[in-house]
């Protein structure tokens, strides 16, 4: 399936990439990434081997929009492992995969448009951006999230007191997210006591989420019973 705009003219004896010639051809549909390993996104063209391929994986709920690894038309395929170009996991979201050939040899610009038909669903949970403060008188405690997930996941939510000890949290909601088609926005409560019935004392902790075995580590929040 081609999932081009246009391509600008070619020079009578060049072989460029048209709508013809040039697909992605994986993911073909959706792949998903999970919290290791890579994703494949490849294509065939004809065109000048060496062309530079200017990859994106754009989110579809315009979270970020960021460049996949450079390659070359000749290469084929290339390996995205959910990470930006400075190394940091991208957010959890349903990614379309877009970009441009560039030009060369003869053949002018190709754009690639993004579309439903090359997903890679970076699977995960997005935590709220900001500090979190909740006192013992309020009578609406929450914690909204969105959470990514095309399988069904465990997930938890907790408070760490300390980020350098391990099995110091504190978990206050628990739950199984179901395999869901796009980004699902929730909120949990925040009773002040663990999943256990223990009561969390007062403290700033960093909030903090397990999804399918990964740590999501969020904002500070804040306790006052």
């Amino acid at each position: 399936m081609s999932v081009l705009v246009a391509a600008a003219g070619c020079a009578d004896d060049a072989s460029c990439p048209s709508a013809g010639q040039f697909a992605l051809t994986a993911p073909d549909g959706f792949a998903q990434l999970g919290p290791t390993g890579t994703v494949t996104i490849a294509w065939t063209g004809d065109g000048d081997p060496v062309a530079d391929l200017a990859l994106r994986a754009i989110a579809t709920d315009g979270v970020a929009d960021v460049a996949l690894p450079a390659a070359r038309l000749g290469d084929g395929q290339l390996a995205w492992d959910g990470t930006d170009g400075a190394g940091a996991r991208v957010p959890a979201a349903n990614y379309r995969v877009g970009g441009a050939v560039a030009a060369s040899g003869g053949c002018g610009p190709l754009t690639i448009t993004p579309d439903d038909l090359h997903l890679i669903v970076v699977m995960g949970v997005r935590l709220p951006a900001q500090p979190i403060t909740f006192t013992g008188a309020q009578a609406d405690r929450a914690v909204a999230v969105t959470t990514v997930s095309r399988v069904s996941v465990p997930f938890e939510l907790a408070v760490d007191p300390d980020a350098a000890v391990d099995g110091d949290e504190l978990v206050f909601a628990a739950a199984t997210i179901p395999g869901e088609f796009t980004p699902m926005a929730r909120s949990y409560p925040f009773p002040g006591t663990t999943v256990g019935g223990a009561a969390i004392p007062a403290g700033a902790y960093d909030l903090v989420a397990t999804f399918a075995g990964a740590r999501t580590r969020g904002p500070r929040l804040t306790w006052t019973p």
